[in-house]
């Protein structure tokens, strides 16, 4: 028995935003992380190394790792719910620094 399945524009379209969110949010997690890395608040400790330490680790690679692995799930959420609204430049840079800013 073979079944088939209808998909509309708009639902066909969500992977896409999908995507396109998980690049933008890898991009604006290497950008972030990098900060993270260089930047000591705490007693000589570096920020990336306290996000590590959601897990129990000290380990800068598994900072990053973690924090990359957020980046990408907060860039698919903002691609999925988002997308169809930030097709353009303009909107897509205020939606895009309002959802950071909720982040």
């Amino acid at each position: 028995m073979a079944t088939t399945v209808q998909a509309t524009p708009k639902t066909a379209a969500i992977p896409v935003y999908a995507v396109w969110g998980a690049a933008a949010g890898l991009v604006g997690g290497i950008g972030m992380g990098i900060w993270m890395s260089v930047s000591r608040p705490v007693m000589d400790t570096a920020m990336i190394t306290m996000v590590a330490g959601l897990l129990g680790s000290t380990n800068a690679f598994a900072g990053w790792l973690i924090h990359l692995t957020i980046a990408t799930f907060a860039g698919i959420t903002f691609g999925v719910v988002l997308g169809q609204f930030a097709q353009r430049l303009a909107p897509a840079i205020v939606l895009g620094l309002a959802y950071g800013a909720v982040w």
